[in-house]
């Protein structure tokens, strides 16, 4: 009888006591975890020495510890610094070309072996230091602490304007939770000009997301995995979502 008792007393623990149950996030707490994240993402133009490479190297790398080891693509260089210069948020001078005639021995071997195409320099200018101003976003931005950067917003308001699948999902012994939403977003002039450059097509005001966030139970609280975004009438170009679990089912 002992024995019945002490099992039955292990049971009843291991099915209290470890498996808790699922944290709740409501409609409500969805929306306000959207809106908040959303009306805090940084628009961030970097500033100083750069080097232009072959897009064997895609977007921008630098040096964790070195501000002035960064480098960006080609494909970058053209995208996205020169329609920021074009806006008049900054100025870059070329300092050095690689792809000149008049180059030497020296320069030629770095074109050819390390890709480099050009020495660039990216100033702020007086229009885009008194729009940081304007904005009041801290500039020094600890996620590229001591790297000089421009700190833009990419927008204002943002209003979440329905919760249209809150879904929970446990895998392993984690608990995730899909959420797909319609939301507005009043953008900034600058960045909605600077994305339908880029793109070549127009950024709406009306979006959707589908979006995975993952519980934290150290801090109580649901953090972001990845997300796809999109204009509330068009398909989603990306589907981070999709590949993320599966990759953490797997």
């Amino acid at each position: 009888m002992r024995l019945i008792i002490i099992l039955t007393l292990v049971a009843l623990f291991f099915s209290t006591g470890v498996y808790s149950a699922e944290p709740s996030f409501t409609d409500r707490e969805a929306k306000a975890f959207i809106e908040k994240l959303w009306s805090n993402i940084p628009w961030i133009v970097f500033l100083g020495p750069m080097s232009v490479v072959e897009d064997r190297t895609l977007g921008v790398s630098m040096s964790l510890t070195d501000p002035s080891d960064v480098r960006i693509s080609e494909s970058y260089y053209k995208t996205y610094l020169q329609t920021e210069e074009k806006i008049g948020i900054i100025k870059i001078s070329v300092v050095k070309d690689f792809e000149s005639r008049d180059g030497d021995w020296g320069d030629h071997m770095a074109r050819t072996l390390g890709g480099l195409k050009r020495k660039i320099l990216v100033e702020k200018t007086d229009v885009g230091a008194a729009l940081a101003k304007k904005e009041g976003l801290e500039q020094t931005f600890t996620a590229f602490a001591g790297f000089p950067k421009l700190v833009l917003r990419t927008s204002g308001t943002v209003t979440v304007d329905k919760i249209v699948k809150n879904e929970g999902k446990q895998i392993g012994i984690d608990n995730y939770r899909v959420i797909m939403a319609g939301y507005t977003e009043e953008w900034s002039p600058e960045y909605k000009h600077r994305q339908e450059s880029v793109t070549g097509k127009k950024l709406s005001e009306k979006r959707k997301t589908i979006m995975l966030i993952k519980f934290d139970p150290f801090s109580s609280k649901w953090k972001l995995v990845t997300f796809d975004v999109a204009n509330r009438g068009e398909d989603f170009s990306t589907n981070y979502v999709s590949r993320a679990l599966s990759m953490i089912e797997k």
